[in-house]
């Protein structure tokens, strides 16, 4: 097969790989993604405060509903008077009754408080990831207008070896390039590598018992066994 075209495809192609490797691997890009990453995770804190914040509002509605049957319900010891119960054992059990409705009071009272406390508690907390999360919007969009300068800047490069590029694709065999761009994707470049005693060009493992025998002339290929990479037999060298 002639493999011409598609080393001197793969040759300009790596120069623009390498561009867009450059520009994927930017400190721009990389600190733009950070940002992205810390306002996911603070939103993803946000829901989870506004489930909690509902929770904790029905659980003080409910309390304070609690608490004021509870006080209606506890207006008969108003005017009690102590003279006109008729003996000790019921006196006893009165003041008993008394002391444990004061005790349930002051138990739903302290549970309110704390239910309230922790109200504030979300508030602060919601407030203060609205405003981290204004900086880091800011932030966001500064990045992005450094970003696509740099896409802008990386894209105006790699111009004239995409118009190269375009002019031999249309030559080469078609599986040969849905595999060389399949390979590229992968992030194995180059894609198509030498034989080179044995071995392959790309992993360097040896492939000889594999796929030595595809290899008997200049520009046959096959397939690496370990890495996939398409290996191909060089043209002996001139001397």
């Amino acid at each position: 097969m002639e493999l011409d075209k598609m080393l001197q495809y793969q040759k300009t192609d790596i120069v623009v790989y390498k561009l867009e490797r450059e520009y994927q691997q930017s400190k721009e890009r990389e600190l733009l993604m950070r940002c992205k990453k810390a306002f996911e995770d603070k939103k993803s804190t946000l829901i989870g405060l506004s489930k909690e914040l509902d929770n904790t509002l029905a659980t003080i509605t409910k309390l304070s509903e609690t608490i004021d049957e509870l006080v209606k319900s506890g207006s008969e010891w108003n005017g009690f008077d102590a003279n006109a119960v008729a003996t000790e054992e019921e006196l006893a059990k009165i003041e008993k009754d008394f002391a444990d409705y004061e005790a349930k009071v002051a138990e739903l009272s302290k549970e309110l408080t704390k239910a309230v406390k922790k109200e504030d508690e979300i508030a602060y907390e919601n407030k203060r990831l609205h405003e981290e999360m204004e900086v880091l919007n800011n932030d966001f969009r500064h990045l992005t207008g450094l970003l696509k300068k740099k896409e802008a800047d990386m894209l105006e490069k790699a111009k004239p070896h995409v118009k190269i590029l375009k002019t031999l694709a249309p030559d080469i065999d078609k599986k040969l390039f849905e595999k060389y761009q399949e390979l590229r994707k992968g992030r194995k470049m180059p894609a198509i590598v030498p034989y080179n005693e044995g071995c392959c060009g790309g992993c360097g493992m040896d492939i000889s018992i594999e796929v030595g025998k595809k290899l008997v002339n200049a520009y046959d290929v096959a397939e690496c066994t370990h890495c996939g990479r398409i290996v191909y037999k060089p043209k002996p060298k001139i001397e």
